[in-house]
């Protein structure tokens, strides 16, 4: 068959579609589909992460341990769209019915283009995100979270009794339709997961709790790990040390990571992020403890500072340094290497300086056994 008789076939079959199917059900080359949009975060160190944001029309899963700021991201995520767009609606399935209004607002949330839905009954919730989806309404759709999903069976039961994985099939069932909803209406579903620890001995415990279909329907897929907890002079917790590390990306470079800092009441620090960003990105040097901009050579007095603190009390007082540095740094990551550039750095050499101290004690071992024997002949 030549090229031009495929062609028209291609043609032909395409009218046959057209007709079975509507307009939607006709087939078209791979140069003709819409390239990936993204809905950003707001804060740039996670932006740079995902190769631009949220991913337009797909699915992303947001996976992480307790208080490690997933529903401020996704918070954030509607607030900064909200921002550009004063037609921006959002819907927010809170399964756990515990979404903070106070905050949300902090974080500058629209309350009036939030809409939210509490419904009890798992089933009724996934039913209804779909529909909300489908109506075309919203750019950004959450579930928050899947842990939280309670079947209309467990509702019924006695609470003594158990049922096997029953939310994880009815998830294994939902998240197909969620993601054709999704790509059907440019919409971007986020997912909160939290993760649990099985008992097992060998290889990773921590597992996605409801379920591990999720894995193979999210486009992005990250982990959120709370690290540590940082206190003021008179010991009151101000904000949490969270890592981000994309674990999944399939319209981007994946195993990015970055490090932000969660404050109470105000949601994850974006001063801090960018100070953070310009330094790993090379818009900022970093010497010791020491930050120079542009580099140690050619600095100004007014532009070195001591302490990542000092920085960043320097990017709030000076807002239009701020927004100038914002710009050098997303400037220098678009032209910049996206098969290297935030990358997960390799632990080779850390891997093999453990199993040469491991090989140490071994051996150590094995002479304190030999002497010991002597010992006792």
């Amino acid at each position: 068959m030549t090229l031009e008789e495929k062609k028209k076939k291609l043609a032909e079959l395409n009218k046959k579609f057209e007709k079975s199917y509507g307009e939607k059900g006709q087939v078209k080359t791979a140069n003709n589909l819409d390239k990936v949009q993204f809905y950003s975060t707001g804060i740039m160190g996670i932006d740079l992460a995902l190769n631009g944001g949220i991913a337009i029309g797909r699915v992303a899963g947001i996976s992480g341990t307790f208080s490690s700021a997933k529903t401020s991201l996704a918070l954030m995520t509607i607030a900064e769209q909200q921002r550009k767009d004063p037609t921006f609606y959002a819907y927010y399935y809170d399964a756990e019915q515990s979404l903070d209004i106070e905050y949300a607002t902090a974080l500058g949330v629209d309350m009036e283009r939030l809409i939210v839905d509490q419904t009890e009954i798992a089933e009724e919730g996934l039913t209804k995100l779909r529909d909300s989806i489908n109506s075309g309404i919203y750019g950004i759709a959450v579930l928050d979270s899947t842990s939280a999903l309670n079947p209309s069976k467990n509702i019924e039961e006695e609470i003594s009794s158990v049922s096997m994985a029953l939310v994880a099939r009815i998830l294994s069932n939902a998240y197909p339709q969620l993601a054709g909803a999704c790509a059907k209406n440019n919409c971007a579903l986020i997912v909160i997961e939290q993760i649990r620890k099985t008992l097992v001995t060998l290889g990773n415990p921590e597992i996605a709790s409801k379920g591990e279909s999720g894995k193979f329907t999210f486009s992005q897929q990250v982990m959120m790990r709370r690290q540590t907890k940082v206190e003021e002079e008179d010991g009151l917790a101000v904000s949490n040390e969270v890592t981000f590390k994309v674990t999944k990306n399939k319209v981007g470079v994946p195993y990015r990571k970055c490090s932000v800092v969660c404050r109470y009441g105000e949601g994850i620090d974006k001063i801090t992020d960018l100070a953070r960003a310009s330094v790993q990105l090379g818009s900022v040097s970093k010497s010791g403890a020491w930050f120079y901009y542009p580099n140690k050579e050619s600095c100004t007095e007014d532009h070195k500072w001591q302490g990542e603190e000092a920085f960043c009390k320097y990017l709030k007082s000076h807002e239009d340094f701020k927004d100038k540095l914002y710009e050098e740094t997303l400037n220098i990551y678009k032209n910049a290497d996206k098969k290297t550039v935030m990358q997960d750095e390799d632990k080779t050499d850390e891997i093999n300086a453990k199993k040469a101290e491991l090989e140490d004690l071994k051996v150590t071992s094995n002479d304190n056994d030999v002497i010991s024997q002597d010992s006792e002949n």
